[in-house]
């Protein structure tokens, strides 16, 4: 099996697996390199950007998840918590809402 030159990364170590060699675009976020713009600007697209993903809202608009990953990790954790109380209100209301049909019956 022939494998085309641009499918092709790394250069035989563990620290350059995936990562194209020859590739003169590097991506400001990762380590990642690509052949043209237009590759580099989909990949960070598609990756990296934030608006995309919907953590805009999440992050706010300082985007400091880009300095400290970890802080993106805190507010899904958070978000997840908002959400959960959410539920459980929305699951109380059902449960009341069923209790009252049952007694109309």
């Amino acid at each position: 099996m022939e494998i085309s030159d641009a499918a092709k990364s790394g250069d035989g170590t563990t620290t350059n697996v995936g990562i194209k060699m020859t590739g003169t675009f590097q991506c400001p976020e990762c380590r990642q390199k690509f052949d043209s713009e237009k590759a580099k600007q989909l990949h960070w697209k598609f990756i990296h950007d934030p608006n995309r993903l919907g953590l805009q809202r999440l992050l706010g608009s300082e985007g400091w998840a880009r300095e400290d990953p970890g802080r993106e990790l805190e507010a899904s954790t958070a978000q997840r918590a908002e959400l959960g109380a959410e539920l459980a209100k929305v699951q109380e209301q059902l449960q009341s809402a069923q209790a009252e049909m049952e007694q109309d019956q």
